[in-house]
C-alpha cells in the first residue's frame, strides 16, 4: 500500500464515491457494497467511452464521415402577371375621327328621338345624347323621319361608345359617339340629311366631318334639305255664259248728286311705344316666329339659318336653339 501515491487514494475515493457513502448511517458492510458497485459502473463508462474515442480517431482520413454541405435555401419561385390583352375594335369608314378612348360595350333600351337614345351599360340604364348632331325636336318638321332613322340605322341594338372630352351634358346624359357595327351613327344621320351639324366645344374631335357631311346633304338636298313641295294650282273653271236675252230699252240711268267735299283732316302722329317692338322677319309678317327667340321674330328651320343670315345681334337665346345661334350656351344668340 505504500507503493499507491496518496493523490490515486484520493482519486480512488471521489471514483467510488466513498465521502458520500461514508456520510451515511449504513453498516460498514453496506458502504463499502455501494462504493465497490459505484466504482464498477465508473469503470464499465470509462471502456464506453475509451472505445468510442479509440474507434472515431483510428480511421483515415478518406474513411471519415463526409457530412453533406448544408444546403442553402431555394428562392420561392416569382411569376411575373402577363398583361391582360386589350380587344382592338376596327371603327367604320368615316369614324377615324374618334379619340382612341377604349369604347363601352352597351346595348339599346329604346330610341328617344333622333339623336337620344336610352342604354344598357354595365348593368345600369342610362341616356345617351350624340356629340356633334343635333336633330328635330318633337312636333317639328322630321322629326319622326329623323327617329326612324335612328331606329335603323341602331340596328341589333349592340353598340360601342365613345367619349370625346365630356363625360355628361347639362341634363346628366352621357356625349357619346355611336358605333352600331359598321356605321357611324352620328355621322350617317348628317349624310342623310336626318341631323345638323352642331359643334359645342370641348367636344369637336369630329365637327370637321360633321360640317362636312352636312354641306354634302344641302348639295344633294336630301332630308332636312329637301325643297319644299309646290302646292299645284287648281285650274278655274269657267262659268258658262248666260243665254242672250231679249233686248228691252232700259230707262236711262240719273246721276247721282256728288257729296260735298270734306275737309282733309290731318294725319294723326303715332305715340311712341311704351317697349320695343317685335320685329318682323324678313319675307312678310305671315312667317311664324321660333319661340326659342322670343325677343326677335325669327322662322324655325329649315332652312338653317346663321348669324350673318340676321339683321339681329345679342338677343335673348332659349333652348332647344334649332338655329345654334348661341354658342357658348349663355342664353344670348349672335353676341358682338
Amino acid at each position: 500500500m505504500r507503493l499507491i501515491p496518496p493523490w490515486w487514494r484520493t482519486v480512488a475515493r471521489w471514483l467510488v464515491l466513498w465521502p458520500l457513502w461514508e456520510r451515511q448511517r449504513w453498516p460498514q458492510a453496506a458502504k463499502i457494497a455501494a462504493a465497490a458497485t459505484t466504482g464498477v459502473i465508473g469503470l464499465v463508462l470509462l471502456v464506453v467511452i475509451a472505445s468510442a474515442v479509440g474507434s472515431g480517431g483510428g480511421r483515415e482520413p478518406s474513411e471519415q464521415v463526409q457530412q453533406p454541405p448544408a444546403s442553402s435555401p431555394s428562392p420561392a419561385p416569382t411569376f411575373t402577371a402577363l398583361p391582360t390583352p386589350t380587344p382592338s375594335y376596327t371603327l367604320p369608314a368615316g369614324a377615324e375621327c374618334i379619340p382612341a378612348h377604349p369604347p363601352e360595350a352597351a346595348t339599346m333600351v329604346r330610341v328617344v328621338d333622333g339623336d337620344t337614345i336610352e342604354v344598357s351599360v354595365d348593368g345600369r340604364t342610362a341616356t345617351v345624347r350624340y356629340i356633334g348632331v343635333n336633330t328635330p325636336e318633337q312636333g317639328q318638321p322630321y322629326y319622326q323621319e329623323a327617329t326612324d332613322a335612328n331606329r335603323r340605322l341602331l340596328g341589333d341594338g349592340r353598340l360601342l361608345l365613345y367619349k370625346d372630352v365630356s363625360e355628361t351634358d347639362g341634363y346628366g346624359r352621357l356625349l357619346r359617339y355611336v358605333v352600331a357595327g359598321d356605321r357611324f351613327v352620328n355621322l350617317e344621320l348628317v349624310k342623310a340629311g336626318y341631323a345638323q351639324a352642331a359643334t359645342y366645344p370641348p367636344d369637336v374631335a369630329c365637327s370637321q366631318a360633321f360640317v362636312a357631311a352636312e354641306r354634302e346633304a344641302r348639295s344633294s338636298q336630301v332630308g332636312l334639305w329637301a325643297p319644299a313641295p309646290v302646292a299645284s294650282q287648281p285650274t278655274p273653271t269657267q262659268a258658262p255664259s248666260p243665254a242672250p236675252a231679249s233686248v228691252a230699252s232700259q230707262p236711262t240711268p240719273t246721276q247721282a248728286p256728288l257729296p260735298a267735299p270734306v275737309a282733309s283732316q290731318p294725319t294723326p302722329t303715332p305715340s311712341p311705344a311704351t317697349g320695343p317692338s317685335q320685329p318682323q322677319p324678313p319675307g312678310g309678317s305671315e312667317q311664324r316666329c321660333d319661340p326659342s327667340y322670343p325677343t326677335v321674330c325669327i322662322p324655325p328651320p329649315p332652312p338653317d339659318l346663321d348669324c350673318g343670315d340676321i339683321p339681329y345681334r345679342n338677343f335673348v337665346v332659349k333652348p332647344p336653339d334649332p338655329h345654334r345661334f348661341d354658342r357658348n350656351r349663355d342664353g344670348i344668340g349672335c353676341e358682338e
